[in-house]
C-alpha cells in the first residue's frame, strides 16, 4: 500500500472513532433538565387620574364658543385615551380674561395655583406679553390659538402659537393696495403689542412699495369710544384725497372686532369716509353687523388660512351646526391645540412641562388637524398660508368671502377675482 494510501486509512479510522465516542457518550451520560429564569419586566404607564389643563377666553365674545368647544374636545380625546387603554382622563378649565391682560395674569396665576402647568386660548398677544416673564418662571406652556404679535416670536421659550405671527401680514396688506392702485393709507391703530407689531410690519413693507402712510392714528386699548379718533381720521382723509384722488386713497385698520364695530358706525358721520376702501390687518368679525356700512367698505383683510381638507370640512359642518355661523378660524387651531397638546402628554408619558416643551414641536410637525398640518418654526409657531377676504352679501347672508390667496411656499399673491370687484 502507498504512503498515501495508509495516511487516507488512519484518517477515516479516526473519525470513526471519535464519531462513535461521541454519541456513545450522548446515549450514557446522565440527563438533566436545566430552567433559566430570565427576569421580565412589564411597564406601567405612569399617568393616572385627571390631567388638568387651562382654557383662557380673551374675551366675554370668546366665551360664545370655548364652552362648547371644550365640551366637544375633551370628549374626542377621552374617547381616544380610552381606546389606548390608558388610565387618565384629560379635563379643561376655562377662566375669562375679559379683555385684560392683568386679568389674564390672574387667571394664569390661578390656574398654576391648582396645579395646571399647560393653558390654552390665550388669544391676544397683549395678554402673554404680560403673562410672559411669570410662565417662563414657573415653566407653564401657553399654546395660543390665535396670538400673532411678531414680537413673541421667540425660540426655546414656553409659548407655542397654532398660528404664524404678523410678520407677513404687512407684505400681504402692502401688495393688495398695491395691486388696488392704493397709493396712501390713513392708519389707526390699536396701541399695544399687537397693534404696533402688526403696523411696524406694514409700515416698512407700504413704504418699500412706494406707499405713503399719511398719518397714524393709535388709540389706547381699553379704549371703548373713537369720536376723536375717528374725526382725525376724517380730516387727514379729505387731505388725502385732494392730494392723491379718492380712488387711490384707503384706511387702513389695526383694530380688534369689536373696536371696530363701534368705529365704523362713528365714520358713518363723516360721508367720505364710506366712500373708500377700508382694509385691515386682520378679519374683523364682528364688523358684518354693520350691514351696508360693511358691504360698502369691503374690509379687505388677511387671514390665516386653513387648509381645505375633509378634517376642517367636518370641523366646518360641527360649528355652523353649534353656533348658526361659518367657522373662525382660530377656533379650529384651537382644537388642534388641545390634540396636540394631549398627543404630547401620552407620547412623553408625563405632565412635566420641560418634557413637553421638547416634544410638542415634534407632535406638532407630525399633526395634520382641522387647520391643516401645525408644523412649528423654531420661534414655535405655525407656518401657514393665508386667504384675503372681504365682506360681501351672499345669497342674502353678509359675510366674508375669500377673494385671493396668499401662498406661502412662493410668496406671492394670487387673486380669485377680477380687481374690479375689490373697487369700492
Amino acid at each position: 500500500m502507498s504512503q498515501k494510501g495508509v495516511w487516507t486509512v488512519a484518517v477515516v479510522l479516526l473519525l470513526i472513532g471519535l464519531g462513535a465516542g461521541y454519541f456513545v457518550g450522548q446515549y450514557t451520560a446522565p440527563t438533566k433538565e436545566v430552567i433559566v429564569e430570565v427576569p421580565v419586566e412589564v411597564p406601567v404607564y405612569p399617568l393616572s387620574g385627571e390631567i388638568p389643563i387651562g382654557v383662557v377666553s380673551p374675551t366675554d365674545t370668546g366665551m360664545k364658543y370655548y364652552p362648547r368647544l371644550i365640551e366637544l374636545v375633551e370628549e374626542e380625546i377621552n374617547d381616544y385615551i380610552e381606546t389606548l387603554g390608558h388610565d387618565f382622563t384629560v379635563k379643561f378649565y376655562l377662566e375669562n380674561a375679559k379683555a385684560s391682560p392683568t386679568t389674564a395674569l390672574e387667571k394664569i396665576q390661578s390656574l398654576n395655583a391648582m396645579g395646571i402647568k399647560v393653558v390654552l386660548g390665550m388669544t391676544y398677544s397683549s395678554h402673554i406679553k404680560t403673562c410672559y416673564d411669570y410662565v417662563q418662571e414657573q415653566k407653564i406652556i401657553i399654546i395660543s390659538d390665535h396670538s400673532t404679535a411678531p414680537e413673541l416670536a421667540i425660540p426655546d421659550d414656553y409659548v407655542f402659537r397654532i398660528c404664524p405671527d404678523d410678520t407677513l401680514r404687512g407684505p400681504i396688506l402692502a401688495k393688495a393696495l398695491e395691486d388696488l392702485g392704493i397709493e396712501a393709507v390713513v392708519a389707526i391703530q390699536r396701541g399695544d403689542a399687537w397693534g404696533d407689531g402688526m403696523y411696524e410690519s406694514f409700515e416698512n413693507s407700504y413704504e418699500a412699495l412706494g406707499g405713503v402712510i399719511t398719518e397714524l392714528i393709535r388709540y389706547a386699548p381699553d379704549a371703548k369710544e373713537f369720536s376723536a379718533e375717528v374725526a382725525l381720521a376724517n380730516d387727514e382723509l379729505l387731505k388725502a384725497i385732494d392730494t392723491y384722488g379718492k380712488e387711490k386713497v384707503a384706511i387702513q385698520m389695526f383694530s380688534f372686532s369689536d373696536e371696530s364695530l363701534i368705529i365704523l358706525p362713528q365714520a358713518a358721520e363723516y360721508p367720505t369716509m364710506l366712500e373708500v376702501l377700508w382694509f385691515d390687518g386682520e378679519r374683523a368679525t364682528r364688523v358684518v353687523e354693520t350691514g351696508d356700512m360693511a358691504i360698502t367698505t369691503k374690509w379687505i383683510s388677511p387671514v390665516d388660512a386653513p387648509t381645505a381638507s375633509p378634517k376642517y370640512v367636518a370641523f366646518g359642518e360641527m360649528f355652523r351646526e353649534e353656533f348658526a355661523e361659518d367657522p373662525i378660524p382660530w377656533y379650529a387651531n384651537f382644537w388642534d391645540s388641545a390634540w396636540i397638546t394631549t398627543l404630547s402628554i401620552i407620547d412623553a408619558a408625563s405632565y412635566d412641562t420641560e418634557v413637553l416643551k421638547e416634544v410638542i414641536p415634534r407632535i406638532a410637525s407630525q399633526y395634520f388637524g382641522t387647520s391643516g398640518w401645525c408644523n412649528l418654526n423654531e420661534a414655535g409657531d405655525k407656518f401657514s398660508d393665508y386667504d384675503i377676504q372681504m365682506i360681501k352679501e351672499v345669497e342674502g347672508v353678509i359675510k366674508y368671502v375669500a377673494v385671493g390667496r396668499y401662498t406661502l411656499a412662493t410668496g406671492t399673491v394670487e387673486w380669485l377675482v377680477p380687481i374690479e370687484e375689490l373697487k369700492p
